[in-house]
């Protein structure tokens, strides 16, 4: 038999034109980046809520006219005028102090 060899097969052109031309995979969508913008300012608006809510739970307390049963005898009711006046007042200068400085580093990002 002088049949003639086929010394490149056919099928393996096919795979391999298969392979070189086969259309690239659709490459993976990029992911969002994390927002750290949003979650800085989302956390400190928190942060600013949660201690004006606790400065206002002390508000309450600085408010009382009279002082507790416990302290009747330990101090005069000049002093606690004093006291309590001293307290409210550093209580509105703490409150509208950090209030601009919230108000400033929100602006500042």
């Amino acid at each position: 038999g002088t049949g003639k060899r086929n010394a490149f097969p056919m099928e393996s052109v096919w795979a391999w034109g298969k392979s070189v031309f086969a259309p690239a995979p659709p490459e993976p969508e990029p992911e969002e980046p994390l927002p750290y913008m949003k979650l800085v300012l989302a956390f400190m608006c928190t942060m600013f809520l949660f201690l004006q809510w606790l400065e206002t739970r002390q508000l309450s307390q600085l408010q009382k006219k009279f002082p507790p049963k416990e302290l009747s005898g330990a101090i005069s009711p000049e002093e606690f005028k004093a006291a309590r006046s001293y307290g409210l007042d550093k209580w509105y200068f703490r409150f509208f102090t950090s209030t601009v400085d919230a108000a400033e580093s929100v602006a500042f990002l």
